[in-house]
């Protein structure tokens, strides 16, 4: 992977490729319905990727599939299934995952409907509850930075973006909307992470927090030149990249990692 040993060298590198609903739940397909096997692709990315820790996310996802793990108006994970990813990933990042019982689960909205409820309109289709986990025994104090495309920065003390939770996009309550760099950084005890994303990161990304005193965000999708004007790997301690399959496998913006100098 020359992007790993052009950039990052010795520290720990993981990979995850998150599933969507129809890799997990085959048997609700229609009949003969035209889809390609995600299992297959996830399997074939990770063989040419020796130097690189693999996480197969979509195991551990299958594992609980009688659960509420993927929205039904939206093509994002809950809160719960971001929840099992970042149980998944957390040996591979050399991380003890918190138990669930551990956390404190506030419905904060009955009434989602996202983005397949926007393409398909189906009001037959009962709204999604979007769930905020906090630690029972208390939060240690967070920041988090917002850099968009034009350089300038927005601070907030919190991850949640609370004011969406009374607007159409709702899973924007998980650190907004996406953009070029998010900086997060904490009290909690721990190295530095970089973190490759596309949106399913956002709902995970809180629970990491707690394990880092900083974690670098970056989309390469709405950064128009070299990432590397926005941060170094090699100042990082690990460095994660998360994507669904299907941005991972249309998104042309991860060519830049090729081509970062």
């Amino acid at each position: 992977f020359a992007f790993v040993e052009r950039n990052i060298g010795d520290s720990p590198a993981v990979r995850a490729l998150v599933p969507t609903a129809q890799a997990v739940y085959p048997e609700l397909l229609p009949e003969n319905a035209p889809v390609s096997s995600e299992s297959d692709f996830i399997q074939n990315v990770y063989s040419g990727l020796p130097d690189v820790v693999c996480v197969d996310i979509l195991a551990s996802l299958s594992a609980s599939k009688a659960s509420y793990i993927y929205y039904r108006t939206d093509h994002h994970w809950t809160s719960f299934g971001a929840y099992l990813g970042y149980v998944a990933l957390s040996p591979a990042l050399g991380i003890k995952p918190l138990e669930l019982s551990a956390f404190n689960v506030e419905h904060a909205s009955s009434d989602f409907r996202g983005t397949l409820f926007s393409k398909t309109l189906a009001t037959y289709i009962s709204p999604d509850v979007v769930d905020i986990y906090s630690l029972s025994a208390g939060e240690s104090p967070v920041s988090l930075t917002v850099i968009n495309k034009n350089g300038e920065n927005f601070p907030r003390d919190s991850l949640y973006y609370r004011e969406f939770l009374t607007k159409k996009d709702k899973y924007a309550t998980f650190l907004g909307g996406n953009e070029p760099l998010l900086e997060i950084e904490s009290e909690n005890a721990g190295g530095s992470l970089l973190v490759f994303k596309d949106s399913y990161a956002h709902s995970l990304i809180p629970f990491l927090a707690r394990h880092y005193s900083k974690i670098s965000v970056v989309d390469l999708r709405y950064i128009g030149g070299d990432f590397r004007d926005l941060v170094n790997p090699a100042d990082y301690d690990q460095t994660l990249f998360l994507y669904s399959v299907f941005t991972f496998a249309e998104d042309s913006s991860l060519v830049k990692l090729l081509y970062s100098q």
